[in-house]
């Protein structure tokens, strides 16, 4: 049983790691399409702000948000030995 553990210590460390940059890299997404949406309702009105582009900005940071995620879940699968 001890050694089952302390093989599966540095798995468990690096789902941590993982996980722990996976939330913080979506709290900073987040946090980039908190200021976009204010950005969005200050400048109402205006000619340089329209729903369409404020729209299509959204939804590439939700894309930019999955790439993240994913580019985070598969970095284990790169490099290093197998």
């Amino acid at each position: 049983m001890q050694l089952l553990n302390r093989s599966h210590t540095p798995f468990h460390l690096l789902y941590c790691a993982q996980r722990w940059l996976t939330f913080v890299l979506d709290m900073m997404v987040a946090g980039i399409a908190t200021l976009l949406v204010g950005d969005g309702i200050a400048l109402k009105g205006t000619s340089s702000s329209d729903g369409g582009s404020i729209g299509v900005a959204l939804a590439n940071i939700t894309t930019f948000s999955q790439n993240l995620a994913l580019l985070v879940l598969l970095s284990r699968h790169w490099g290093g030995p197998n």
